[in-house]
């Protein structure tokens, strides 16, 4: 009895087993139809990205799901992912085992373009996109595939094709994660036993050793021998990986030594470079060059007492893991006030309560740890609109722009005069580094314990300061002395004057603003301060309807069609565009992939060990360098004057 998994899932495309040209049968006026022959029980060779598999579609009664067939609304395609072209009037399975379908064309321009291909024998090719449900192990077999029989399907789409989609190249395995589509039901029976197919080793004709079915006539290759041979296509197969991945050899001579396949070092390289941005520095992205005990041992709270000990003058008590993460982050970033480096990536890890041994009860675990800027990335409303965030910096950086179009002008046959030049005008926008600083009071006999909840606790105060400090600079920022710019200061910005409390036609006119400087791409959205957020849930957007303007949550609104937050971080002490000095509510509409958060180097510490001594309590203050750009104030109209 086999419990593997049956390898396909979400919508699989497979062309239509006894492909035949399209047949015209009878038709009533201009309404001609076709008989298409869909799908049969022919057994076919599947591929996915790591398996090879064989497959049987099921045809009798009650493994098919005809809903979408029969219903009379089904689609027919051009191409899998074309328009639709025409629809399925009716569709059965006969007494052969074979799905027929009887189609009509639209009389759309495309509809009768594909439906002429077809009667000229131009297209004579279907192919069937379906969702397999239930599968049944039939047979094992490694060379072959395993041989498996679809015993529960669904037909969903049918397409006319000038080729026929490929059975060997898994066309629609993008599917196989999507929350839609159910992991397949592996039907398995008690009593029935799988078959094995008998095979034998034997040399093909270009000499390399295949397994074919026991029957074949061909001589045997010895055991031994198509052992050594198989071994040593493994070991070249790992080292051409190696060498064209650009794997360290060392990794190679573990995979190679630890006796995996091809196919599970290539899965393994795939899962570990998903997870990676392109040649980071080393303070961007520590789980390069961490391994991954190491992150999980890292301790910030030795970390600090390091830096203690140093400004105490006990520079040899600071050792180990913490240390050697400082030393290396000093390779690449300029220590610029004689603390300690501490990478950006280390952040609060997920715990978890796991049972062991019944004599060891249950213990903490540490899973993993997670990003420290994750924080910025998920919870904070710029990040989470769309502003983009450039770590790992190490100098100024400078983004080209384009500030003027180049002219397009009409040119009669004999003109006057000379077409008049035209070039577009070429702006910058430049980052530099500005410093952050945060303080925090630890107790240094709380750090000695180092327990699980001081580790995050350290954490968390060093680092959110820093988050909620860039995070309010991208909408209140000055852009004067040592502030980074933000929306409200920025050149170029719309303004919508409220006036009062803002409404829905206040809404559309911030959004039509944006439109009118063609800005109205990319991840456009609001940010709003609670209390008008909290105004515009309970006021409608038209008169005599209860629609209210902002729909969902404050965490995950919706407002004009497009997605709000809200959030402290936009003032409501407005005066105008300024951040203090009044009453006023601000909120943003834009195109928030237009913002850069640029963040320069590790976070560095700096412990004071004399200040509170008398309270036994260390002073930690922690140094960012942090900046904000606009790339295009046009994508961005600011409220003002809104009470409400």
């Amino acid at each position: 009895m086999s419990k593997k998994a049956y390898p396909g899932q979400g919508v699989q495309r497979i062309a239509a087993a006894e492909i035949r040209q399209v047949t015209r049968a009878a038709g009533d006026g201009d309404a001609t139809t076709y008989e298409v022959a869909v799908s049969s029980e022919t057994e076919v060779t599947r591929y996915g990205w790591f398996e090879k598999w064989r497959e049987v579609l099921g045809h009798s009664s009650g493994e098919i799901d005809m809903a979408r067939f029969k219903s009379g609304r089904a689609a027919v395609l051009e191409e899998h992912d074309g328009p639709p072209i025409g629809v399925i009037e009716s569709a059965r399975v006969g007494a052969d085992n074979v799905l027929r379908a009887i189609i009509r064309f639209s009389q759309s321009t495309r509809g009768q373009e594909v439906e002429n291909d077809v009667k000229a024998g131009i297209r004579a090719n279907v192919s069937v996109g379906y969702i397999p449900k239930r599968a049944r192990m039939e047979e094992e077999n490694e060379e072959q595939g395993d041989l498996w029989r679809v015993t529960k399907w669904e037909p969903v789409e049918l397409s006319i094709v000038g080729i026929p989609a490929d059975a060997t190249v898994g066309v629609g395995r993008s599917a196989k994660d999507d929350p839609a589509f159910p992991p397949v039901e592996i039907e398995v029976h008690e009593n029935r036993e799988v078959r094995t197919m008998k095979t034998k080793s034997v040399r093909g004709p270009d000499g390399t050793i295949i397994e074919v079915p026991e029957t074949d006539e061909r001589a045997a290759v010895s055991p031994r021998e198509a052992e050594l041979e198989a071994e040593e296509k493994r070991r070249s197969a790992l080292l051409e990986l190696g060498t064209s991945s650009k794997v360290p050899l060392a990794k190679v001579r573990g995979w190679i030594d630890s006796n995996i396949s091809l196919e599970q070092a290539l899965r393994q390289l795939l899962e570990e470079r998903a997870t990676r941005s392109a040649d980071p520095a080393p303070g961007a992205d520590p789980e390069l060059w961490m391994a991954r005990k190491d992150r999980s041992a890292y301790s910030l709270c030795r970390a600090v007492l390091g830096a203690s000990d140093i400004r105490e003058g006990k520079s040899n008590l600071f050792t180990g893991l913490e240390r050697e993460v400082d030393q290396e982050l000093g390779k690449t970033f300029t220590r610029q006030r004689g603390g300690v480096l501490v990478p950006l990536t280390l952040g609060v890890s997920r715990r978890t309560m796991e049972t062991g041994a019944p004599s060891k009860g249950i213990e903490l675990v540490n899973e993993e740890q997670q990003p420290m800027i994750e924080l910025l990335r998920n919870r904070i409303a710029a990040v989470r609109l769309g502003a983009r965030v450039a770590s790992g910096l190490s100098g100024p950086i400078y983004f080209p722009k384009q500030t003027s179009a180049v002219v397009a002008q009409w040119l009669g046959e004999n003109p006057g005069t000379p077409v008049a030049l035209s070039d577009p005008g070429l702006g910058v926008l430049q980052m530099t580094q500005k410093t952050l600083m945060s303080q925090v009071k630890f107790s240094r006999q709380l750090l000695i314990a180092a327990a699980f909840d001081t580790e995050q606790w350290l954490r968390s105060d060093i680092t959110l300061q820093h988050v909620l400090a860039v995070d309010f600079a991208v909408f209140h920022g000055l852009g004067a002395g040592p502030e980074p710019i933000g929306v409200y200061k920025a050149g170029g910005v719309s303004s919508t004057a409220v006036g009062g409390a803002m409404d829905y036609s206040k809404v559309l006119d911030a959004q039509g603003k944006v439109a009118a400087k063609n800005a109205d791409v990319g991840a456009l959205g609001w940010v709003m301060h609670p209390t008008m957020a909290t105004n515009l849930k309970g006021k409608a957007r038209f008169a005599n309807t209860d629609t209210p303007v902002w729909e969902g949550t404050y965490d995950d609104g919706r407002v004009g069609g497009y997605g709000a937050i809200a959030t402290n971080q936009i003032s409501n002490t407005m005066t105008g565009s300024e951040r203090i000095g009044g009453a006023e509510i601000g909120g943003i509409f834009g195109n928030w992939n237009d913002v850069i958060i640029g963040l320069w180097g590790a976070i560095e510490l700096i412990v004071d060990p004399f200040t509170l001594a008398g309270y036994g309590l260390l002073q930690i203050t922690g140094y960012q360098g942090a900046d904000t750009g606009i790339r295009h104030g046009e994508s961005f109209t600011k409220l003002t004057g809104a009470t409400g």
